[in-house]
């Protein structure tokens, strides 16, 4: 091999491995937005269900007697629960979470929101926002909670 093509050699490699990191870089960049732009928008849904939630509490619904069962356009992917602070009793929630304890502690503050590995419904992880609501006099905590398999299959496919 001559000289002229050594140094020719080089240059490609180089120019090579740089084009690979650059466009590594650029992979691992698209896959982080994406990945937050996914949770915001599922955060943002969280937001709008929990405000129709405390909207319709608030409003003035029966929190005595039996837990009412709250419709769900969501299907079975989400889960809304409004329980008491002071005892954890289930008032309100979709059919899916009538019968289980509490999905999730009470939030510290107003407002939180958390991922978590499961639920008692399934196995898959669950965004959860928790809101502390007042109604009647009674302490209340809501909880609204949605599956995160499509963010997750879709960051799974893109990577």
């Amino acid at each position: 091999m001559s000289r002229r093509q050594s140094v020719r050699f080089r240059i490609t490699l180089l120019a090579v491995a740089v084009l690979a990191l650059v466009l590594t870089a650029a992979g691992a960049a698209l896959l982080v937005v994406l990945r937050t732009q996914l949770t915001d928008n599922l955060d943002t849904s969280l937001s709008r269900r929990a405000d129709d939630v405390t909207e319709l509490v608030t409003a003035g619904l029966p929190l005595e007697g039996a837990p009412r069962v709250l419709a769900s356009e969501a299907g079975e992917d989400a889960v809304v629960q409004v329980v008491r602070a002071d005892d954890g009793s289930v008032v309100a929630a979709t059919a899916n979470a009538v019968e289980l304890a509490p999905i999730a502690a009470a939030p510290p503050e107003r407002e939180v929101v958390r991922t978590f590995d499961q639920l008692p419904i399934e196995d898959d992880a669950y965004r959860v926002l928790s809101r502390n609501l007042s109604g009647d006099g009674a302490g209340l905590v809501l909880h609204v909670a949605e599956n995160t398999d499509d963010t997750d299959d879709v960051n799974r496919a893109l990577l």
